[in-house]
């Protein structure tokens, strides 16, 4: 049978489970808290920057988007490199050209 001291020295370490894992998820959670905070100011940081852009870029993603399959196709016969010419042209001929001119 344990003696007493056995039996404290057993609800000491356990205890000092408690505690570490206590801490543990204390400094997991400011952590975390810290991170959301770092990234929520980079995010607006980064919003900030690119505000004045933000027609360009929603341009950009729509002329990406409709002409990636005229890039497709025409990457399945000629090289990479002159299919993304040839489809740069393409899109300065039919977009930019005749918005150019109103």
């Amino acid at each position: 049978m344990p003696d007493n001291n056995e039996i404290i020295e057993k609800n000491i370490e356990h205890d000092k489970i408690i505690v570490t894992n206590d801490v543990t998820k204390m400094l997991s959670t400011l952590s975390a808290k810290y991170f959301l905070a770092v990234f929520l100011l980079a995010t607006m940081l980064l919003a900030w920057i690119l505000w004045p852009f933000w027609q360009l870029l929603i341009l950009a993603f729509l002329l990406a988007g409709i002409f990636r399959p005229v890039y497709n196709r025409l990457s399945k016969r000629v090289p990479a490199w002159m299919a993304s010419i040839l489809t740069c042209i393409l899109i300065t001929l039919i977009i930019f050209i005749p918005l150019s001119s109103c």
